[in-house]
């Protein structure tokens, strides 16, 4: 008698994946911890000290979990909103103190919208043809005071 031929699995049968490394420690509440610690000024990476992990394993958790990505979004707008406001109260209350402070923090929590960065744009147009018809329009022939050291050098 002969032993049949394995046979694979049809490509539609579920492959179950091999779990490799240890579990994440990421937990769904994680959104409103965000949320709510954004919204008193303190930065991603201020959030992952609190939590215990280091920031770059927020941007992984934003990379596998949507739903934490979403909230760190909103977090970076909630923070935003935050350090505006002390601005506007300092202003309101004509405090001078921390000015500078609130200042910093707004260009690096929005610097799309409180840098003071100047941007200009400068448009060349060169082209290779018109390079090598300036090279040729440079004139290489020695001049008169070097040929005379060449030739007393000479002679």
């Amino acid at each position: 008698m002969r032993n049949p031929k394995p046979t694979s699995p049809p490509l539609s049968a579920p492959v179950a994946k091999a779990l490799i490394g240890r579990p994440s420690s990421y937990k769904p509440e994680y959104c409103d911890l965000v949320t709510r610690m954004s919204a008193d000024g303190f930065s991603l990476t201020a959030i992952a000290g609190s939590i215990g992990v280091e920031p770059g394993t927020l941007s992984d958790w934003r990379r596998s979990f949507p739903l934490f990505d979403q909230a760190c979004a909103r977090a970076k707008a909630a923070r935003l909103h935050w350090w505006e406001n002390q601005a506007l109260e300092v202003v309101k209350e004509r405090i001078a103190g921390p000015s500078a402070l609130i200042m910093f923090a707004l260009k690096n929590a929005g610097p799309d919208e409180w840098r003071d960065k100047i941007e200009s744009t400068v448009n060349v147009n060169v082209t290779l043809a018109s390079l090598i018809e300036r090279s040729m329009m440079i004139d290489v022939t020695p001049s008169k005071a070097l040929t005379d050291k060449e030739d007393s050098q000479n002679g």
